[in-house]
């Protein structure tokens, strides 16, 4: 098991054995490579690729970008995915910024792949006290907060630190737009509704702590959003969890989900719903516990109910 980001990763010809067993040299590919396990070959990419090194994003985001906004570190977090291809070093921030009677901490994660499945980049997010996780609606905010594909010719990763100017907007407007959302509370029988877009297990934990207590649309996106980057999850797979809240980003700024009539919501989640309430013992149409989906959404307008609905897959 890798323990540290900091492991030689190298280029290589790629290499292939032909029927005879001879290897064979394969023509405009390369291997991206490394030995700390078993001679893993983590890629098979063109020489239009170009390496980036974890280590190289963690330092400039660490020593640079961090830097440049005048923040302290309080807390340093690495999680190392698919035999460590994929980096995500979330640095948490002391500087505190204050919902209601919540605190939240900005968090600040170094992100990278020796596989392609992700960009070099940086992500942005926000802690509360319990180590909960919440992600900025922003328009900048896709699964990576900006990035850099790993392609000759792209800019520099050190102009990561350009990001100072950006971030703290991102944050104090995701603050403000949370603010709002807290005095918006969801009426029971439009829950009810809505939870239906959901796995029958989140809908009923949601649902059970809605009987006892007002939910507003901020805490509805608190729920999910603890529900699907809780610890386990992200040690698991931090990467596509994030990606799964960019879909209940796209879900829960969409005010017409949450003023439409009635009947209308009804009509449109019998359509994409994961369960019926009046058969919630019964088995759920997907039997995973959350649908890894990475199909983007490419419209840049705000998209209407019936899109978010049909692109949701929580």
């Amino acid at each position: 098991m890798i323990k540290d980001y900091d492991f030689d990763v190298k280029l290589v010809p790629a290499f292939i054995k032909d029927a005879e067993g001879k290897l064979v040299q394969i023509s405009n590919r390369q291997f991206v490579y490394s030995d700390i396990l078993d001679n893993e070959v983590y890629d098979c990419v063109s020489p239009q690729y170009e390496l980036i090194h974890h280590k190289d994003v963690v330092n400039i985001v660490k020593n640079e970008l961090i830097l440049a906004l005048g923040w302290k570190i309080s807390k340093e977090t690495l999680y190392l995915y698919d035999k460590g291809a994929i980096l995500f070093n979330m640095f948490t921030i002391s500087k505190t910024y204050n919902l209601d009677d919540l605190a939240l901490h900005p968090v600040i994660t170094a992100v990278n792949s020796y596989n392609r499945v992700t960009r070099a980049g940086v992500h942005v997010s926000l802690v509360d006290s319990n180590n909960n996780l919440l992600v900025p609606p922003s328009k900048h905010v896709i699964y990576v907060f900006s990035g850099l594909v790993h392609k000759r010719g792209t800019a520099s990763i050190s102009n990561f630190k350009n990001l100072a100017n950006t971030i703290p907007t991102v944050i104090n407007n995701a603050v403000e737009q949370w603010s709002k959302w807290s005095k918006d509370y969801i009426h029971i029988d439009r829950l009810k509704i809505m939870l239906q877009l959901f796995n029958v297990r989140l809908a009923k934990n949601i649902l059970s702590t809605a009987e006892y207590k007002n939910i507003t649309r901020f805490g509805l996106y608190q729920m999910v959003c603890n529900y699907i980057l809780n610890h386990e999850n992200m040690s698991k797979s931090g990467f596509y969890y994030m990606m799964q809240i960019n879909k209940i980003l796209n879900f829960i700024q969409n005010d017409n989900l949450f003023t439409c009539s009635l009947s209308e919501l009804s009509n449109y989640v019998k359509k994409h719903s994961k369960f019926d309430w009046d058969q919630q013992n019964a088995k759920s149409k997907d039997g995973n516990d959350i649908i890894i989906n990475t199909k983007e959404n490419d419209k840049d307008n705000k998209p209407a109910l019936e899109d978010i609905l049909s692109v949701l897959n929580i």
